[in-house]
């Protein structure tokens, strides 16, 4: 019985979650009229999915209610809206998804496609949409509208592919535009998918500076600033990090600050995708009163936008972005005939192809998971310290301390960081390299890195895991290559991992400063059959202004390597079998491991002599 209702009750549970399933008169015919689109959508479910089964046509908008979720399953079939001025197919004040599970599926407008109100949301997956005006479109007097573009194929036969006049949000991954993009505000997010400017008839911005709806200006993305508001704010942030953007007879992506009488903050951020501008036009502009209509003109803004363009990727048509890279940072023409960023002559760092005049600059900039990679020798003034988890990548270049008076460290870790390919020379001032990890999970890593001339230390590691690889340590003023270590603050010690490609030149290679206080910390190699680290304590005066104490010395061995000096016991040699001569007085054998050899004298001789030769 207990079965029986477990079973029950699934297949209860399994009904109550599924979304409504909207068909017509066949079961398998699917939705075929205007009608039966729009009972399905006002139906009593809240989330319902409509699969078409025929074409039809629509002469009134039918509307998505606030709180219905519907998916539109275009299953190969067209939707044709013939339909009054200016009105779209469907307003979305609810959330719709449009997809299309056969190919060729449209939704065909002879006015607007399909608008987002009220807070409304549109996402497309797939499909076609073709209508005379914006195939997505909101209204800065209904409220937000929301977009996402996912994939599928958006086109305007006049006019830009989407308008975003109110606030809301768009994002796209995926699928292709037609038309572009026109704003007034709204959060624009590119990440994948083509954008392609209008290919008709372009408004000129002479005759329409002043026009309060959408205007036609044909770059790829444009924005008219300062000229609408909004209830919550009318910035707008433009967000390109992936995709392609072409500008077919205007810039990839114009800002228009023209005739402008609202203060609003525009920014444009672009760290990658492809950006084109039309023939003989600009990648990237921002356009103002004057370069429009000259000086003299009677037009003129009373409210100036904060205009705030930064490129820091990406490839585009022409060298415009240079007026919008970070300093240190220029704009070069690749073999392709593409220009894409690179690092100015001075600059002393770079991340991803941006430029820096200092390392400091670039630790600063640097964003969890970024390279940082020298360019050129670097001299440090005072301590540099990497708090966050990135990668310092030398390029086989040195850093130096060059400061005039004692510092604390010439480095300093406080996260999960790789130190790469460099040569830390802290001068016989700074006290070489310190970890300090207060979260025992922190990883540090040093790979292929030589640590010289430190004023205390070669390196302290305190907390967390250190990882070694290929490091060179030497020339320390105390005489330790590495002291592993906690502190008052710390509840955990560090455990040091290293390679057999390591060398220590010190005389202490390895130490632990007071083991009693220290007894999680620890040194262990990365690969038990090419190291063996044993240890042992000693207790003496140290130094002469203090009083004696203890120090746990680590032994390394190279098991398979020959050693090295600074703290490396000789390997044992490999036993060699020795060569057995045949005699006639004696019988030999010998073990398989060539270690022992056993000799018997024959019956009537005894031995009194054996050579070993």
């Amino acid at each position: 019985m207990k079965k029986l209702l477990t079973s029950l009750l699934c297949v209860m549970m399994v009904v109550c979650f599924m979304p409504a399933m909207a068909w017509a008169d066949g079961e398998d015919s699917g939705i075929n009229t205007a009608e039966a689109l729009s009972a399905a959508i006002n139906g009593e479910d809240e989330v319902v999915e409509v699969v078409l089964g025929g074409d039809f046509e629509v002469t009134e908008s039918i509307t998505i209610p606030t709180g219905k979720t519907v998916t539109l399953d275009l299953n190969g079939h067209s939707i044709t809206g013939k339909l009054g001025a200016n009105n779209p197919l469907i307003d979305t004040k609810g959330s719709l998804i449009i997809k299309d599970s056969n190919s060729e599926g449209k939704i065909v407008s002879d006015q607007y496609g399909i608008s987002a109100s009220q807070g409304g949301t549109i996402t497309v997956e797939s499909g076609i949409i073709n209508s005379k005006y914006a195939c997505l479109t909101s209204n800065n007097t209904t409220g937000r509208g929301n977009f996402t573009i996912k994939g599928g194929t958006l086109t305007s036969e006049l006019s830009e592919a989407i308008y975003m006049p109110a606030q809301g949000d768009l994002l796209m991954t995926g699928g292709t535009l037609n038309g572009g993009i026109s704003a007034r505000m709204g959060n624009i997010t590119i990440e994948g998918g083509t954008i392609n400017a209008m290919t008709g008839t372009t408004d000129s911005i002479e005759d329409y500076y002043n026009y309060s709806g959408s205007v036609w200006l044909g770059d790829a993305i444009f924005v008219m600033a300062g000229t609408y508001t909004f209830d919550g704010g009318n910035a707008c942030n433009i967000n390109i990090t992936g995709g392609t953007i072409n500008g077919v007879s205007k810039s990839g992506i114009g800002i228009y600050n023209i005739y402008t009488n609202q203060e609003q903050d525009v920014n444009v951020t672009i760290t990658g995708g492809e950006i084109n501008g039309g023939t003989s036009q600009p990648a990237v502009k921002v356009y103002d009163d004057e370069e429009v209509f000259g000086a003299d003109s009677n037009v003129s803004s009373t409210e100036e936008p904060d205009t705030t363009i930064v490129v820091t990727g990406g490839t585009f048509s022409d060298d415009s972005a240079k007026d919008y890279v970070p300093a240190s940072t220029t704009v070069i023409r690749g073999e392709d005939g593409k220009y894409v960023l690179a690092p100015a002559a001075d600059s002393e760092a770079q991340i991803g192809n941006v430029g820096y005049a200092t390392l400091e600059a670039a630790v600063e900039a640097a964003n969890a998971n970024d390279t940082i990679t020298l360019l050129k020798d670097v001299e440090l003034e005072s301590e540099l310290v990497l708090d966050k988890a990135i990668v310092l990548d030398g390029a086989n270049h040195k850093i130096t301390y060059k400061g005039t008076t004692p510092a604390d460290h010439l480095l300093e870790l406080l996260a999960s960081a790789t130190v790469k390919n460099v040569t830390l020379d802290s001068n016989n001032t700074a006290k070489g390299v310190n970890t300090y990890a207060s979260d025992k999970t922190l990883k540090i890593t040093f790979e292929n890195v030589t640590m010289v001339n430190s004023a205390g230390n070669g390196l302290t590691a305190k907390g967390g895991e250190v990882t070694l690889k290929k490091v060179s340590i030497s020339d320390s003023a105390w005489t330790q290559s590495v002291d592993i270590s906690s502190s008052s603050e710390l509840s955990n010690g560090a455990t040091l991992k290293i390679d057999d490609q390591c060398t220590f030149g010190d005389a202490i290679a390895i130490v632990i400063d007071k083991p009693s206080e220290n007894e999680v910390a620890a040194a262990e190699p990365l690969d038990a059959n090419k190291l063996k680290i044993t240890s042992s304590d000693e207790t003496k005066q140290w130094n002469a202004d203090e009083e004696a104490y203890t120090k746990r010395i680590f032994t390394i061995t190279k098991v398979t390597s020959t050693p090295s000096t600074g703290g490396y016991v000789p390997t044992t040699p490999a036993t060699q079998k020795p060569v057995i001569e045949p005699n006639a007085d004696v019988t030999t054998s010998l073990s398989t491991d060539g270690t022992t050899l056993t000799i018997k004298a024959n019956d009537g001789y005894e031995i009194t002599d054996v050579t070993v030769n």
